[in-house]
């Protein structure tokens, strides 16, 4: 299992940290930094995505597509 931390921005993910040293977040950033990860089970979360009440992490839901009606004349 990776050690994967995330910064969010209210609930949206906004940065992704995987650790692949054996130091903790807190040796690795300056503490006032460190703070704003946490850290996340899930392996395949990215940017963009958003936490449910829940704790769970999931894709933002994909743009609406609408066409425009082309008139000729």
């Amino acid at each position: 299992m990776k050690n994967i931390f995330l910064r969010l921005d209210g609930k949206i993910v906004c940065e992704v940290f995987i650790n692949t040293t054996p130091l903790s977040i807190y040796e690795l950033f300056h503490q006032d930094l460190a703070v704003f990860f946490e850290p996340c089970a899930q392996e395949d979360v990215q940017v963009g995505w958003i936490k449910r009440e829940d704790g769970v992490f999931i894709k933002p839901p994909s743009p609406a597509t609408s066409s425009i009606p082309t008139t000729e004349v």
